[in-house]
C-alpha cells in the first residue's frame, strides 16, 4: 500500500543520516543534562532557554531515528519524553523547583530509555 522501490513512502536513512542525525541528538542529550546545575541554582530563564534552543532539533532527529528504526519502544520513550521537557518548560516558567525537578529527572529517564531504544 505504501509502494515499494522508488515509488515507496518510507526510505530509511543512510549511514551518513544516521550518523548526522545521531549527532544531533547526542548534542540535545549535553544539553539537557546542563539543566541540573541550572536548577540547583535557580536559574529559570537559563533553563528555558536551553530546552528552546534544542527542542527543534530535538524533534526532527528524534523523530527521524525513531522512524528510522522503527521501534515503537523508541517512539513511546521519544512521546514521554518531549511531554516531560514539556512539563519541566512550564514548571521552570512558574518557579515551582519541585514539579521542575520531578520533570526534570523523567526527561533523563526518558532521554535514556530512547537512546537504549536506537
Amino acid at each position: 500500500p505504501y509502494g515499494t522501490g522508488e515509488n515507496a513512502l518510507f526510505k530509511p536513512l543512510n549511514d551518513e543520516d544516521v550518523k548526522f542525525y545521531t549527532a544531533k541528538v547526542t548534542e540535545s542529550k549535553k544539553r539537557v543534562d546542563k539543566i541540573a546545575k541550572y536548577l540547583e541554582k535557580k536559574q529559570w530563564e537559563e533553563v528555558r532557554t536551553e530546552l528552546t534552543r534544542q527542542m527543534y532539533d530535538l524533534r526532527r532527529a528524534g523523530g527521524k531515528l525513531a522512524e528510522n528504526k522503527q521501534s515503537p519502544e523508541a517512539s513511546k520513550a521519544l512521546k514521554s519524553l518531549f511531554q516531560d521537557i514539556e512539563d519541566l518548560t512550564v514548571a521552570s516558567r512558574r518557579k515551582q523547583i519541585d514539579l521542575s525537578q520531578d520533570a526534570y529527572s523523567r526527561a533523563q529517564a526518558d532521554f535514556d530509555a530512547f537512546l537504549k531504544a536506537i
